[in-house]
């Protein structure tokens, strides 16, 4: 039952997008206003649709009458289709208005839990164990059930508790946040675990990564391939796409940075003692740090996350509020995006084997 379904709604999708140019679907990665605007864009085609085809059926049932019995005949059928077509538009425009009220709901209803599992654990002591535990698995639970509506609402749920953890971290006693260690921090992170998730999906697929290393003279390792390549560089929501789209909306009069250039000095400074994350920090001690932050939220991430593949996503949107944040404070000359992805670019290849 459950299949047919689903193959109605496809139909549905294909009618939709042959008529108005976009399917019934919004994107649950879109913030409220966003999807409110598109939900009111998408209504408005709707209507310009089927107000044509209502002028359409008042033309017709007029001059219907001149023509022969026969050409009537065609004519109301005409009529006919077209207002079945008024009445499905009429309905999109409603599943349209259910949908992004659903979505609302659902979010609103997972941050109430964030904030609910935050608050049980801030609040838990030495008697409080079992009852914990009980509570954390519930809301793991229904956080596994809200994926039916969002098959990310894992990874963004466990982003906003990253980022906060981060927040807490980096915040000064007079209340300040040292933006440039959150973006540091965020962007290393984010090029860390493109390469964990690469050894950790291998692990369970019982299997060595598709990852080929490089030996400098004092023999470090460095490791490359498409199994970190694709989370970082090539998929859908992988972490430049996520950076530069974030970036593109913050500053949309500055030219995003040549990615197969950095992507080239990233390899360049494979060997480099002399080089320096940002002309000033150790990357190798960053790597040794991000390894200990990893050790203690490895489980945590694991729990918002299905599966390995999940992991680059969750620390990509960590890396989207870093960005936020950063390109607020920071002075124009310096351009924060490519600060973020030459550190997320040179620590994905750095050897983390230890770390993990």
């Amino acid at each position: 039952m459950k299949n047919n379904t689903h193959k109605s709604d496809d139909s549905r999708q294909f009618l939709f997008r042959f008529l108005y140019g976009d399917g019934l679907k919004i994107d649950p990665n879109l913030n409220a206003e966003e999807r409110k605007k598109y939900v009111r864009e998408r209504i408005k085609k709707i209507w310009i649709y089927n107000g044509f085809l209502f002028l359409f059926v008042i033309f017709f049932s007029e001059i219907q009458d001149n023509f022969s019995q026969d050409r009537s005949y065609f004519i109301i059928l005409l009529i006919f289709i077209a207002s079945i077509f008024i009445v499905l538009g009429s309905i999109d425009c409603i599943k349209l208005l259910i949908r992004n009220h659903k979505i609302d709901n659902m979010q609103a209803s997972i941050q109430t839990k964030n904030n609910d599992k935050t608050k049980a654990s801030n609040t838990s002591n030495d008697n409080q164990p079992a009852a914990t535990g009980h509570f954390e698995q519930a809301f793991y639970r229904q956080l596994g059930e809200a994926r039916e509506q969002d098959p990310l609402i894992g990874a963004k749920t466990g982003a906003e508790d990253i980022w906060n953890m981060l927040i807490k971290a980096f915040t000064e006693p007079d209340g300040r946040i040292n933006a440039k260690a959150v973006l540091l921090w965020a962007s290393g992170l984010a090029g860390f675990v493109c390469q964990v998730s690469a050894w950790e999906k291998a692990r369970l697929d019982g299997k060595s990564p598709e990852l080929f290393s490089v030996q400098t003279k004092d023999g470090k390792n460095f490791y490359m391939g498409e199994s970190i390549n694709n989370p970082l560089l090539s998929d859908q929501n992988s972490i430049w796409n996520l950076a530069a789209g974030i970036c593109q909306k913050l500053e949309p009069s500055r030219p995003l940075p040549n990615i197969k250039e950095l992507v080239k000095q990233s390899v360049d400074m494979i060997g480099n003692e002399n080089y320096k994350m940002w002309n000033e920090i150790n990357p190798e001690q960053m790597v040794k740090e991000y390894g200990d932050f990893w050790k203690l939220i490895k489980n945590k991430v694991a729990d918002y996350c299905k599966s390995p593949d999940e992991w680059p996503l969750l620390f990509g949107l960590v890396l989207q509020k870093a960005l936020q944040m950063t390109v607020k404070v920071t002075p124009p000359e310096q351009n924060c995006l490519e600060m973020a992805m030459e550190n997320a670019l040179f620590t994905s290849k750095m050897d983390i084997i230890e770390e993990l």
